[in-house]
């Protein structure tokens, strides 16, 4: 099995969970600001306190320059 090589990545749930979910998400992102408004405490609540699931976030700036 390979593990994610994130480490600057925060990390919530436990390191042993079958399954690692990575979020590459941006602050000024409205589709980010929805996920985490309407999907991230679902995720949270059944999967990472159920310990089945691993959820990284990471910071991933989208520059439309």
């Amino acid at each position: 099995m390979l593990a994610p090589s994130i480490t600057t990545a925060r990390a919530l749930g436990i390191e042993s969970a079958e399954i690692t979910l990575v979020e590459f998400g941006d602050y000024q992102c409205t589709f980010c600001k929805r996920f985490h408004a309407i999907t991230r405490e679902l995720v949270i609540n059944n999967f990472v306190d159920g310990d089945k699931v691993r959820f990284l976030f990471k910071d991933y700036p989208i520059n439309d320059i």
